[in-house]
Order: structure tokens, then sequence, then C-alpha cells
């Protein structure tokens, strides 16, 4: 089964933006601790 291209970049794309997303939320979280 064959996943498109198309298909690969967006879930690396989605990826990377929860990775910063998780960063920036630890960064904020992390002082108050």
């Amino acid at each position: 089964m064959a996943i498109s291209n198309q298909v690969v970049d967006g879930c690396n794309t989605l990826f990377v933006a929860i990775n910063k997303v998780m960063d920036h939320a630890s960064n904020v979280v992390a002082p108050s601790i």
C-alpha cells in the first residue's frame, strides 16, 4: 500500500508543529514548578 508524498509531508509538518508546541509548553510550565 503506497502512501502519497503529500500525505507524508502533511504528517511530518503536523509532527514538527506538535513538537514545537510541546517544547513551548514545557518552557512555560518548567519555571513555575
